[in-house]
Formats: C-alpha cells, sequence, structure tokens
C-alpha cells in the first residue's frame, strides 16, 4: 500500500494560495515593509505589513486581503470581475489604517488591488436604493507595480501620522479633563485644537501683528470652527487687522466691528489704531466718502495716546495741512518724526517707518523743485544752463540715496518687508521721474512748442533693468501673501516700461496686473488706478500732457505782450549773471537718519 494515500492531500486553491503569498512578499521590499501573517482565529486578514521609515519601525500599519485566482477570462478593459463578501468588506472597513484588496491572478502572472473604501464606496453608490447583496462584485484594474507599492507605504504614513496627532488632541475625559471645542483636520492631514487656536490668537496675536504674520493668523482662523460662539475682543482684533493688511476688507470690517464694540478693553493706542483702520475700511468699501474720511480721520489724529505710528501719520498729515513753505513745513515734519522716534528709542520699526514716511514726502518735494526750477531756466532765458542744474541734482540725489539705502539695510536686517518694498518703491520711483522730467526738457522745442519722447529702447535701457528690484519686492511680497504692494510694485514697473517704450514687456504686466486684482479681489481698491494705466494715463504721460500746457500758455502770455521771443529762445551768453537766483531747493539740510544703537549692538 502507497503510505502517501494515508496523507493530506494539497488542493489546486491552497497551492494557488501558497504561490500567491510567496510571489507577494517580494514585491515588497523588506527594508520598508514588515509583512506578518494573521495566523490566529483569521477573520478576513490574511496579512498585517508594518512599514519602516529610515530602518525603523513605526507601528503604522495595512492590512491585506489576498485573493487569488486560476481560471477567471480578464473583461476588455483587462480588469478583473471578482466576488467579495459583503461582512468582510465590512470587517476591513473597522481597522483604523488602511485596508486593502489584493487579486492574484495566475493567468496573466499579476496583482491586482483596490483600497476596502474604494469597493465599499462603489457598493454604496450601486446599491443606494437597494438593500445590500451577500456578495459584491467588484472590477479589480489596478495594476500592484512599484508605484502603487509606493501610495501604499505614504497613504499608510500619513494615516498613521494622522492618529498620532489626533490622539495627543483627544481630551481624556476619564482623567478628569473636560472636552474641548472639538478638533479639526486640515487638507494637509494635519490636526488642531480649537481650543488652543483661540489661546493662541489672544496671547500671541499682537507680536504676531507686530512680525507682520498676517497669513499665519488667517491660516489659524481658518482651520478654527467657531459655531456661533461669541469671540474675544482680541480675538476679532488680532483677525480684523490680519484681514485688512491682506486687502480683504469685507471679512476684516466685520472682525474689526466686533472688536470695536467692547473696545473699552483695549489700551488707548490699541484703541486708536483699530478706529483709524476701521476709518480706512469702511473708506475702501465705499461706506465713507472721501471728504466724511478726512473729517472723521483728522479727528481721529487730534486725540492722544496715539502710539508711535499713528503719531508719525499725525506728523505727516500735519505736513499736508500746515501752511507755510516747503521748507518750512519740512523743518516741522523732521522735528516731530524726531520728537517720536526719541520717545521710543528701543521701537525701531517706527523708526523705520518714520524715516520712510520723511523720504517719500522728499521725494515728492524736491522732483517738484526738479521740474520748478527746470521751468524757470526755460521760462527766463536759461535753457542752456540745465546742465548745471544737472549737476546740482546729482548731488541732491547722491544724498537722498545714501539715506535711503541706510534705511532699507536696516529693513532687510529686520525683515521688514512691508517696509523694504515701501523704499524700494520709492527708490526707483525717483530714478523714474527723475528720467522723464529731464527727457521732456532735453527735447523740448520752443519753436514747435513739443516734447520728443523716447523712440529708442536702448535709451531707457539703465532704467528699465533696474525693475528687478520690483521683481524681487513681488517675491517677497507673495510670500508673505500681501497683494496690496504686490499691485503697487506692478503699478510702478508697468510705468517704467511704458515710459522706456518696451510695449511686449508692459502688456504681460499690465496682465499680471489684472488678473492678480482679479484674483484677490482688490477692485476697490485698484481697479481705478488699473483703467487709468489702460487710458495711457501714466505718471509720465500726465506730466508730459501738463507740462506742454504750461509751456504753450506761457509762450502765448509772451506773444500777446509783444515780447521778443527769438531773445527768449535765444539769450546772450551773459544774460544771467547769477545762475542762483533762478533756482531754489526746498531742502538743503537732511535730517541725518540714525541707527548707530543698532549698529553698535550688532558689532
Amino acid at each position: 500500500m502507497d503510505y502517501r494515500s494515508t496523507l493530506p492531500k494539497s488542493s489546486s486553491n491552497e497551492s494557488l494560495e501558497t504561490i500567491s503569498r510567496n510571489k507577494l512578499a517580494l514585491l515588497f521590499h523588506n527594508s520598508l515593509f514588515e509583512i506578518r501573517h494573521e495566523l490566529v482565529r483569521d477573520k478576513g486578514v490574511d496579512l498585517i505589513v508594518e512599514i519602516k521609515e529610515n530602518d525603523y519601525y513605526t507601528n503604522f500599519r495595512f492590512i491585506i486581503q489576498l485573493k487569488a485566482t486560476g481560471h477567471i477570462k480578464a473583461n476588455t478593459d483587462l480588469s478583473l470581475s471578482f466576488g467579495i463578501e459583503v461582512n468582510n468588506i465590512n470587517y476591513l472597513l473597522n481597522y483604523g489604517m488602511p485596508a486593502y484588496y489584493i487579486l492574484y491572478d495566475q493567468r496573466e502572472d499579476r496583482f491586482l488591488f483596490a483600497n476596502a473604501k474604494e469597493i465599499y464606496q462603489s457598493m454604496i453608490k450601486k446599491y443606494q436604493n437597494s438593500p445590500l447583496p451577500r456578495k459584491y462584485t467588484f472590477h479589480f484594474s489596478k495594476n500592484l507595480d512599484e508605484l502603487a507599492i509606493h501610495s501604499i507605504y505614504e497613504d499608510t504614513l500619513h494615516n498613521g501620522l494622522l492618529l498620532r496627532r489626533l490622539n495627543s488632541h483627544i481630551k481624556n475625559t476619564a482623567a478628569g479633563k473636560q472636552l474641548g471645542a472639538g478638533i479639526m483636520i486640515d487638507e494637509d492631514n494635519e490636526v488642531y485644537s480649537v481650543e488652543q487656536n483661540l489661546s493662541f490668537i489672544e496671547n500671541c496675536g499682537f507680536r504676531l501683528l507686530n512680525d507682520f504674520e498676517f497669513q499665519r493668523i488667517i491660516e489659524i482662523e481658518q482651520r478654527t470652527y467657531l459655531g456661533g460662539r461669541e469671540m474675544s475682543p482680541i480675538f476679532n482684533y488680532v483677525c480684523g487687522m490680519a484681514y485688512f493688511h491682506k486687502a480683504q476688507i469685507y471679512k476684516a470690517i466685520d472682525y474689526l466691528k466686533k472688536a470695536d464694540r467692547k473696545s473699552s478693553s483695549f489700551e488707548p493706542d490699541q484703541k486708536a489704531i483699530l478706529n483709524y483702520i476701521l476709518l480706512q475700511a469702511k473708506y475702501l468699501l465705499g461706506i465713507l466718502n472721501e471728504e466724511t474720511y478726512d473729517s472723521e480721520n483728522k479727528k481721529l489724529l487730534e486725540g492722544k495716546d496715539l502710539g508711535s505710528f499713528l503719531e508719525i501719520e499725525k506728523a505727516c498729515q500735519l505736513f499736508y495741512d500746515e501752511e507755510g513753505t516747503s521748507t518750512q513745513r519740512i523743518k516741522t515734519l523732521y522735528k516731530n518724526i524726531t520728537n517720536i522716534i526719541e520717545r521710543e528709542p528701543d521701537n525701531i520699526q517706527a523708526r523705520i517707518v518714520g524715516y520712510s514716511k520723511i523720504l517719500s514726502i522728499e521725494l515728492i518735494i524736491l522732483t517738484h523743485d526738479f521740474t520748478k526750477n527746470l521751468t524757470n531756466l526755460f521760462w527766463f532765458g536759461g535753457s542752456y544752463l540745465k546742465d548745471r542744474l544737472y549737476e546740482k541734482w546729482e548731488i541732491i540725489q547722491q544724498k537722498y540715496f545714501e539715506r535711503i539705502t541706510k534705511v532699507i539695510e536696516i529693513a532687510a536686517n529686520l525683515n521688514y518687508v512691508l517696509a523694504l518694498s515701501n523704499l524700494a518703491m520709492d527708490h526707483l520711483s525717483w530714478l523714474y521721474r527723475s528720467a522723464y522730467i529731464r527727457e521732456f526738457f532735453d527735447n523740448w522745442n520752443a519753436d514747435l512748442c513739443c516734447a520728443g519722447k523716447i523712440k529708442d529702447k536702448t535709451a531707457g535701457d539703465g532704467l528699465l533693468k533696474k525693475t528687478v528690484i520690483l521683481d524681487k519686492v513681488c517675491g517677497y511680497c507673495e510670500n508673505i501673501s500681501h497683494p496690496e504692494t504686490q499691485v503697487l510694485c506692478l503699478f510702478l514697473k508697468y510705468k517704467i516700461e511704458d515710459f522706456t517704450c518696451h510695449s511686449d514687456a508692459s502688456i504681460t504686466t499690465l496682465s499680471l496686473i489684472y488678473n492678480l486684482i482679479q484674483e484677490k479681489e482688490l477692485q476697490h481698491s485698484h481697479l481705478e488706478n488699473y483703467e487709468k494705466l489702460v487710458k495711457g494715463e501714466t505718471d509720465h504721460e500726465v506730466f508730459y500732457k501738463n507740462m506742454e500746457s504750461r509751456m504753450i500758455n506761457f509762450h502765448k502770455i509772451i506773444a500777446d505782450a509783444n515780447i521778443n521771443l527769438n531773445h527768449i529762445n535765444n539769450p546772450p551768453v551773459d544774460s544771467l549773471e547769477s545762475f542762483d537766483e533762478y533756482i531754489e531747493w526746498s531742502i538743503t539740510d537732511f535730517l541725518e537718519f540714525d541707527f548707530t544703537d543698532i549698529i553698535n549692538e550688532d558689532e
């Protein structure tokens, strides 16, 4: 008698199962996966696979229900239709980590796979209005290749990390801890406690505002489900300020109004800034007209305990409102800004803002003086002396650039991006204005009463190359999500490109401006200025138009008075005994910007 007839006989299914297990193990590299067989009381799970990270076990696992077939014929789309017990699908879904069905097709010697969730959703969709069957036939179509195994690894890792983060936020009520307001999970599977988010904003919000972390504040606010609860004044204040600086005015005004209802809880300077920003938000939305806004703003700045930033704003407002010459008013501005800085010597940001405001006002005054002095020379027969005026202008320009460069360096060291952006734009604005003013007077033709414009692209290449600074500023502002400043940079860039006749570049920039306005919903603050650019109302075009009109009117007055125009246009060499009689600068003694204490600390 053959002894083998008394031994257990292997079935074709068991052989196929062994083949599929052995082949499957070869696909999962042991440096990333540890495969364990479910041997005790198997209820529908064949394999438990733990993933490794940098050769360390993670305890992050996924489970596999392995199926095999040697006779099912593939569908026309090469998928395989295979029946699965519905109670097994539900069983796998109860596992907290990913669960997969893997099907071995012996005919084609391939593995197909599907996530248990995918199969369940397919079944629910098919039987949404009917009772579920005992067995569900699913069409397996995805090959278990190297890319799929990598995806399974990443899915398991992300799910494991999510559960770990989730567990750290779950309140332990059994230990006597109170249940929190809840948790939130974002699209990156980061888990956040609502209570922790609220506490962070209330305790660190003002510091975040001082550090210009507007985007960070908004991200925290957006992942904090408030559920109609009444928030603290500080939370409303901080979120409102952040949304305002991100040009989301509707959201800003909603939070700021809530903060204003309980503004008595704020310090006087915080309350003043709240009222100031609320006024600006209402004006930008058209709730206040310009007259009402100016009136309310002046009332606000007349108050006490404004804080350094509003004190600086008040000093600038006084410059524009005060009577007297530009020379007198700039001296008052110097004095007021210096006094504010001296009261808070450790407030470096206020010092940068104060000096930046001075530089912006000096830019307006001095380029106006430059135009006025050139006009006087041309009106009174001294056009041949413009080169001497240009020499004076270069001296003034050098002094201005030395001072603005000093402030830029300090702002860069402090990573004060918004101040750095405004300073860079002022620097380029000076060069741009100086260029089109000189271009007008260099090409003025008294006989034709017109001035030529740049026609050769290379003539403005020097100025155009400097717009790379604006590209960098736009990049910085994009990184901190500050679209308002991005748009202002692009406005200036477009004007320079248009002035230097680089039409292709200017068209591209104009398109960028429009897209940014639409994407960031900045129509309320920038659409009107965009439309002016489209109409050709750039600074240089407006300047040319106004100056030509003034020069033509002057010559008309001269002609009506029967004055010899030839004498005006071709004066004798000695007609102007003193060049300085015909030029005047509003600023001759510049305020020196003092950062010695900061520099000494760094050293």
